[in-house]
């Protein structure tokens, strides 16, 4: 069975990324075309968006990454963390606030050429098109946010060399806090053309772009084009408050037909603005923190929040200190059994002596 490793607990200051795609329509679709066609369909998607993520790093576009250093700095790959059902996750570390919109450019990027690849495949009349919804946020560890590093061992196989597998030995890492839960519901308000992003990604986004020179600046608002609809509770979630949805326009094809219905507006937010706006609401919301980056390239979010600082103290404390031992009770078989035997004799003597009590009342 996996075991947790308490001996791989992890300390450190951690910002780290998440990314999620999710088919739309993936039900309705494999109720209404043949077994081997959606196999077929969702291997494709396990294996073909990964690969897709990955090849997105190596040509992102100059106003993604003109904050780097030098042209061999690279912006690391997002890791694969988990499937789920028709989910794909991932994930990655932040060293400076400005990657944020690299990661999101390169993400948008895939989303909108995926959706354009399922929108192209011929399907039987009747049969619905699947299509893709995405979702990111961010996640401080290790306070509000946990990561648990599992190993996969397996006692049945231990001693034999060829019952193991690769898979026995694999260590598996998942993470869970009141971020990772917070992402998952943002999910639900994801579309084809809406990228949701959690409102310190955007904080973290909106600062990056706002210090971009005037030329990326402007390519950056015309290919990252933010939007906000509203506040929306997200079920228990920060005691349901209001949380504001932000998103990145992924798919424009729907965007005047369906802006001049709702009524909403076509000018994008302004970064200065969306920026003020979401650290006045991270700000005055309890269960929130201002997103830190350990040692941030950037500087911009390099400071640490000094009750932060005390309650990850509190935390290493609790999980580093070490159980205290059990009381073994000394147990001889010996002691017990005559202790037993000297019990049974004495409640033999009580019975026989009410006996004896009530015969000598009767005479």
């Amino acid at each position: 069975m996996p075991t947790i490793q308490t001996a791989n607990y992890d300390f450190a200051w951690k910002l780290r990324l998440f990314l999620s795609v999710d088919l739309i329509g993936s039900t309705a679709y494999k109720h209404q075309i043949g077994d081997a066609d959606w196999c077929v369909t969702f291997l494709d998607f396990y294996r073909d968006y990964p690969y897709r993520v990955k090849q997105a790093y190596t040509k992102l576009p100059d106003w993604a990454t003109s904050f780097l250093d030098t042209s061999e700095t690279k912006i690391p790959v997002p890791r694969l963390w988990k499937l789920l059902g028709d989910e794909i996750l991932f994930f990655v570390e932040l060293s400076d606030y400005r990657e944020t919109v690299a990661h999101l450019a390169a993400f948008r990027t895939v989303l909108a050429d995926y959706n354009a690849l399922l929108a192209s495949r011929p399907l039987k009349p009747g049969v619905p098109k699947l299509a893709c919804k995405g979702t990111a946020w961010i996640a401080g560890f290790p306070v509000n946010n946990f990561e648990a590093r599992f190993s996969q061992s397996d006692s049945s196989t231990q001693g034999n060399s060829e019952a193991q597998t690769v898979q026995d030995t694999l260590e598996q890492i998942d993470f869970l806090g009141r971020s990772i839960d917070c992402g998952f519901r943002l999910g639900k308000f994801a579309s084809r053309r809406k990228l949701v992003l959690s409102v310190d990604l955007v904080l973290m986004m909106a600062a990056a772009i706002e210090r971009l020179p005037h030329d990326k600046h402007v390519e950056c608002c015309d290919n990252l084009v933010l939007r906000f609809d509203d506040k929306h509770s997200l079920k228990g979630v920060l005691n349901n408050a209001p949380y504001p949805i932000f998103w990145i326009d992924a798919d424009g094809t729907e965007e005047n037909l369906e802006d001049k219905w709702l009524g909403r507006p076509t000018v994008p937010c302004e970064p200065k603005k969306v920026r003020e706006y979401c650290g006045e609401y991270i700000q005055k919301t309890d269960g929130l923190i201002r997103p830190f980056i350990h040692k941030d390239g950037g500087e911009c979010f390099a400071e640490i929040p000094k009750e932060i600082e005390h309650k990850r103290k509190l935390l290493v404390d609790r999980l580093t200190k070490p159980a205290e031992p059990e009381q073994e009770e000394e147990t001889n078989t010996v002691d017990v059994l005559n202790e037993l035997f000297k019990e049974a004799i004495q409640q033999m003597a009580r019975k026989r002596s009410k006996h004896k009590e009530s015969e000598d009342s009767s005479e």
